[in-house]
């Protein structure tokens, strides 16, 4: 596995959990 491969895993999880983030800080702002 190339180190290139595994940056580009590396920003897909990050981005994957900011977007889960935003999503629950959304649902949770819109039940306010």
């Amino acid at each position: 596995m190339s180190e290139k491969d595994w940056n580009l895993i590396m920003a897909a999880a990050i981005g994957f959990m900011f977007g889960f983030a935003m999503i629950c800080l959304v649902k949770t702002k819109g039940m306010l």
